[in-house]
């Protein structure tokens, strides 16, 4: 499935892709991968924004291997979501995220710093 690309958002959002990064774990249930960011003092899923002409799948494969060092396969959709950012951006269309399943990871190299 293709999804739009950045430059193709009519309602000004900002667009931007991430994923859901599951593993099995080794006691039987499921890991859940999650990226913390010191400087806001929280944990989030691997996310950002398009660079111009990426698709959605492309970005959040893209966001996932900078993020964590982990080169995974889409799996299916998993859900989108718009939001108002903490400067109060897009009070008219709202960024939105779409969080792509990913399975299959395994560490590629270290993540970006």
């Amino acid at each position: 499935m293709r999804t739009s690309r950045s430059e193709d958002s009519t309602d000004g959002a900002v667009q931007a892709a991430g994923g859901v990064v599951l593993r099995p774990a080794t006691w039987g249930g499921v890991e859940l991968v999650l990226i913390h960011r010191p400087a806001y003092d929280d944990w989030t899923l691997p996310k950002g924004k398009l660079n111009p002409g990426e698709t959605h799948e492309a970005a959040a494969l893209r966001e996932v291997r900078e993020e964590t060092g982990m080169t995974c396969r889409l799996v299916r959709p998993a859900g989108q979501v718009r939001y108002t950012d903490r400067h109060g951006r897009g009070r008219r269309s709202s960024p939105t995220a779409r969080w792509t399943g990913c399975a299959g990871c395994r560490r590629s190299r270290r993540p970006a710093s």
